[in-house]
């Protein structure tokens, strides 16, 4: 049981062009941080980075070791779009965690968690839960218990989630079945016409062997992978749907 590429991080041609490019955890550090006022108190970007892997190192069950990080700075500097990807040998899911800040006050510090999540540097961030936080006095010591209760929120859904998974990949499913299905979902508008050839490939031909096996989580796969198309903006929440969709659950875990 694996999942692929949980954590979406995007750099458009437009936002190269006015200044973003992909930086490392060290080059976060070397851009001088602005002075504070009474009522702004930017965060160090290494800052924002180093407290939410704290957390989470404290928080996640099991053996969850951080395995993945990637980092933008967006217009010249003055903004930061980051994603850490967790995984656990033993839970076999892996955890993602998104961050943004900026040094010109364009943007609250902010994280969110969840098995996906998408931050792309065009302002739009979306997961499991988000973390906001106002750049005033304290903001540290607020962020990082905010942190906290968030992470251990998305920790218990994340094993939730992780039984949701279990049961998908026990259930068998025939390719008339998985055909039957793609029909519904694409009738109940979850696959767009362009997607839905996609899902129908990467069940037939899975792109990764993982998911070779005829299963429910296998076509869910393919369904995830069809829906890469779908607009960062609107990828969220199609998941949300796609998860409804294969656990006929309405409490949107």
């Amino acid at each position: 049981m694996t999942i692929h590429e949980e954590a979406h991080l995007t750099l458009s041609n437009y936002d190269v062009a006015r200044g973003a490019r992909m930086a490392s955890y060290d080059e976060l550090g070397l851009l001088p941080v602005p002075a504070s006022t009474e009522t702004w108190h930017p965060v160090p970007y290494q800052t924002l980075v180093t407290l939410a892997k704290e957390v989470l190192g404290n928080t996640l069950p099991g053996d969850y070791e951080l395995i993945d990080e990637g980092f933008i700075l967006a217009q010249h500097g003055n903004q930061l779009f980051g994603a850490l990807t967790y995984k656990s040998a033993t839970l076999n899911l892996p955890f993602a965690c998104g961050l943004r800040g900026s040094y010109n006050r364009t943007l609250a510090e902010a994280v969110c968690l969840g098995g996906r999540v998408s931050v792309c540097s065009n302002l739009m961030f979306s997961g499991l839960l988000r973390v906001v936080r106002k750049s005033t006095r304290n903001v540290i010591a607020g962020l990082q218990d905010m942190l906290y209760e968030a992470a251990r929120q998305a920790a218990g859904q994340h094993i939730a989630l992780v039984g949701d998974v279990e049961t998908l990949y026990r259930a068998s499913l025939t390719d008339t079945r998985a055909f039957e299905i793609m029909g519904r979902a694409y009738g109940e508008g979850l696959v767009s016409d362009r997607q839905l050839p996609i899902v129908k490939k990467e069940w037939l031909t899975p792109t990764f062997a993982d998911f070779s096996g005829r299963t429910q989580w296998s076509l869910y796969n393919a369904f995830t992978m069809g829906l890469k198309s779908t607009h960062p903006s609107d990828m969220m929440e199609r998941l949300t749907a796609l998860h409804k969709f294969f656990t006929g659950r309405s409490d949107g875990r």
